[in-house]
């Protein structure tokens, strides 16, 4: 089991989100975990036995080497940890960079270094052999995680630069919902959360949309830039108000701004599936044309 899940929907606190959503996510994400990545985790714990035993026969080399490789290990588990939520947050966007960093094969790379050097300073393999450990274990790592990702995807029709910008404001909003889920979870109101909840469907339905079709990305500035960051920004007050126990007066100003909130990211929803109902109505006044014009040939 692997992958970062999310929790809420039509039958969450609420009910259905705003607008008919097509959704079925919220904007918080449950704990990631996988199963592979604790193997990566476990499999060096022998290691420690060996610079345990090094410390009680003062054997500062096989201390060093057993540490050393034990250190190594745990750190290419971690990065492999970290490639893989990478590759799932990027397989989830329609529209995405790849990582900046290509960890799972760096992690590979050091796993490899890692097991030829314990094999061949710990003399249970001489150099030859202790590569060809190295070269097995960089390519079961390779197969069993597999590589980075290494190219941007979705945006056709636009340029790789519009494509960067696109993909990291789309990045940013979904923080910027994360965020917001993350602060509503502290109110203790379910009535609160609930809302909250259903404007966070109804964001990232907004996302989709834009993502689907990137030139929507001028339209929709204002909803990224403003709606969703005054969202974040008074929820995150409210928040904080909420913690010291000093919310008396602002939960009715805090309620209409949801309220407003919810009709606007309603608005914006039907405007970008108005404008492509819009074109799709003129491709197919288009295609029409061209079946009369062959029509009369």
């Amino acid at each position: 089991m692997s992958g970062a899940r999310r929790f809420g929907g039509a039958h969450s606190p609420g009910g259905a989100p705003l607008g008919g959503s097509r959704g079925g996510f919220s904007g918080l994400r449950l704990k990631w975990f996988s199963f592979r990545v604790l193997g990566l985790r476990l499999a060096p714990t022998p290691l420690i036995f060996s610079a345990i035993w090094g410390m009680a026969t003062a054997d500062l080399f096989q201390i060093l080497w057993s540490a050393g490789g034990w250190a190594a290990l745990m750190l290419a588990a971690k990065l492999t940890g970290d490639g893989m939520k990478a590759q799932d947050a990027y397989d989830e966007r329609i529209v995405a960079r790849p990582p900046a960093f290509p960890r799972k094969l760096t992690a590979a790379a050091l796993t490899a270094l890692a097991v030829g050097a314990v094999a061949f300073l710990s003399g249970a393999a001489a150099a030859p052999l202790a590569l060809f450990y190295a070269a097995v274990a960089g390519a079961a790592h390779v197969l069993a995680f597999g590589p980075d990702p290494m190219r941007a995807k979705g945006g056709a029709g636009i340029t790789p630069v519009d494509l960067d910008r696109v993909a990291a404001k789309l990045e940013e909003a979904e923080r910027v919902v994360e965020e917001t889920a993350k602060a509503a979870a502290t109110l203790r109101d379910r009535a609160l959360e609930a809302r909250i909840d259903r404007l966070a469907y109804a964001a990232r339905d907004i996302l989709k949309e834009i993502a689907e079709d990137p030139r929507d990305m001028a339209r929709a500035r204002r909803f990224l830039s403003v709606h969703l960051v005054g969202l974040r920004d008074a929820t995150l007050q409210y928040a904080n108000a909420s913690a010291k126990g000093a919310v008396e007066g602002l939960r009715d100003p805090y309620e209409a701004l949801l309220a407003d909130l919810e009709g606007s990211f309603v608005k914006t929803r039907e405007s970008l599936l108005a404008e492509d109902q819009s074109a799709l109505e003129i491709e197919i006044e288009v295609l029409r044309g061209r079946l009369q014009q062959e029509g009369a040939r």
